[in-house]
Formats: C-alpha cells, structure tokens, sequence
C-alpha cells in the first residue's frame, strides 16, 4: 500500500483530513467505501507522522449475516498502519423506534454507541467520513421532509452529540470530497472496500434519492448538486440569524420552573411568526425526547394560531406535552402537571 502514498499525500482529501483532524479522536469506519478511504487517508497520515495514532470503531448492527465479516475487515485495514480497531455490537430492537424509519432507528443507535465508546475511551471526537454526495442527499431528504432552513442545510463540518454525561464532537473532514474521489484512493492503495447489498434497495429513502432522483436532477440540470448546496447555504445564514433573535429572547422572557416552561403570551402574539415558530420550538423541545421527529411546523403552529384566541385553550403536542393559553402567558408542561 506504500507505493500509493505519495500519490494520496498530494490529494486534496489528504490535506482535507489532516487539516480537520481533532485532537483524541475515534474514526468511525463500516468497512465501505467512505469509511475505509477515510482510514487509509487517515492511516498514512499516522505512517508519515502528519497525525498521531488513534482507535478505530466498527460499529456491528447485526443487520446482516456478513456484519461479523466485515468487522475483521475493517480490524485488518486497521492493522496495516498499526491502529487498534474497537468493535462494538448493537441492537436494533434497542431503541424507540416510533416516528422513525429504519435507516434512522440505526443511526440513532449507531451515534449512541459511538458516543459511549469516545467516553470510555477518553477521546472527545469521533470522525465520520460523510462526504459530498451525502450532504446532496442528505439536503434533498431534508427538503421533502418540509424541514427548517438550518435543518435543510444539511450537515456540518462539526457537531456536537450530548448525552445525559457528556458530550463528544462528531468530525466530517471529507465533507467537500466527492465519493469518487475515494474510490480512485481506494484503487491507488489496491484496497477494496466492502460492498453492502443494502445500499441498492430502494425501501430505504436514501438509497431510492441516491440511485434514481439525484441522477435525474443531474441529467436535468447539470452541476445542480453545486447550486443546491450554495442556495441552502444561503438559507441556513438567514435562519441562523433568526436563531439568534429567538435565542436572545428566549434568555430575556421565557421561564423554567422544573418541567414547567412559561412564555409570555404578547412576545408569541407580536413576534415574528418565524421567531414565534422558534420560541414554541425551544419550550416543547425542552419537555420532550432528543428525537422530536414528530414535532411537525403543522403542531408548532397551531400553537402559535392559538395564541391571540380564547384564553384556556390546551394544545395537545406530541409525548404528552400540553401547551395551555393562560392569561398572560403560554405555559408547557407534561400532561397531568
């Protein structure tokens, strides 16, 4: 694998990846084509001194008889540039799965796990190797699903994942590399990366906009890919902006008293209805799971249309949250409060 490193040094994923690469951190890696170019990336950076040494996690979602396979896989790439691979189990049956699509029932237990691991580890970052082509489909699922302007504009460079100990920051350097750039990677260094059947059925979401309606758009409109991720960049600056103005107000008006929030009734009335649509957002979302999939804009308005209307209405939201009009203020609590 040697003889490709000076070609793979001069890419630009390369650098991508030096550049972004966080202190203490775990590499997440499936075995894929994503994960196992980011390795290799990764790997030669550690074999010429650019990076130091860190764990990778292969994370078993018992999905599919080849998952145990794909771990020693993934633990033998690790081995080539002298890094220790984590593996680590998980089942699907061990999460709510309401509201959820598959896909999103194993991500959510997939980052769980990850983020359990960096903790006991000590580490305080876990790099992903999302690139391009999923922020496109990522951006396009989002905009069917009638997400938010943040929301739409699809994933960052750097996150944060908190938990009820801790939190860990999650790292996609390879966001702005395309996938067949690391395809070619993966061929210079003679690595084949594993192939998982699943990713050609179209059941799952992802898949059906990755294999029919991305190459429809691109054969429509050529480098629409490009323009997508510039206009809902532009988007998400203006929604920031608007987070900004609830957040403000939020610290000034809104009240806690256990799981109890208050919010004064004329700041909903006379805000901006994309403020208003925030501020609802914050108080019920304090009250409800980290998984708020089914707390809709059709359940956060109908708040807001209550406002200005009949004193002692009670808004039924999702998981047991009630949003009562009181006199001089809207106040979120659990049912039975």
């Amino acid at each position: 694998m040697s003889a490709g490193d000076a070609w793979v040094r001069r890419h630009h994923a390369y650098r991508e990846v030096v550049r972004g690469w966080p202190e203490r951190a775990l590499l997440a890696c499936s075995g894929g084509i994503d994960s196992s170019a980011l390795l290799v990336l990764a790997g030669i950076a550690v074999r010429r001194g650019d990076l130091a040494p860190f764990r990778v996690v292969y994370v078993d979602h018992l999905t599919r008889p080849s998952s145990e396979a794909d771990g020693e896989f993934v633990a033998r790439l690790g081995a080539q540039f002298g890094l220790t691979v984590i593996r680590r189990t998980i089942n699907p049956d061990d999460v709510e799965s309401r509201g959820m699509s598959p896909e999103e029932r194993l991500r959510v237990l997939r980052y769980a796990a990850l983020v359990r691991i960096a903790i006991e580890s000590v580490n305080r970052a876990v790099v992903t190797a999302h690139t391009r082509n999923d922020q496109v489909e990522t951006i396009l699922m989002r905009l069917l699903s009638g997400a938010s302007g943040l929301a739409v504009a699809g994933m960052s460079h750097t996150s944060t994942l908190s938990t009820q100990h801790d939190s860990v920051e999650i790292v996609r350097p390879l966001l702005d590399v395309e996938r067949g750039e690391l395809i070619e990677v993966l061929q210079r260094c003679g690595v084949e990366p594993i192939v998982d059947p699943t990713n050609e059925d179209r059941g799952y979401r992802r898949n059906a906009i990755r294999h029919d309606i991305i190459p429809m758009l691109q054969n429509i409109y050529p480098g629409f890919d490009t323009a997508i991720i510039r206009s809902v960049t532009l988007t998400a600056r203006d929604a920031d902006a608007l987070e900004s103005i609830a957040d403000a107000l939020a610290v000034q008006h809104i009240r806690f008293i256990d799981d109890i929030v208050f919010i004064p009734r004329s700041l909903l009335r006379d805000a901006h209805p994309a403020v208003a649509t925030r501020l609802i957002r914050m108080a019920a979302s304090r009250l409800m799971p980290e998984n708020q999939r089914e707390l809709t804009f059709e359940r956060i308005d109908s708040v807001r249309y209550a406002v200005p209307r009949r004193t002692g209405s009670i808004i039924e939201l999702p998981y047991g949250v009630v949003a009562c009009i009181e006199r001089s203020e809207v106040v979120f609590k659990r049912r039975g409060n």
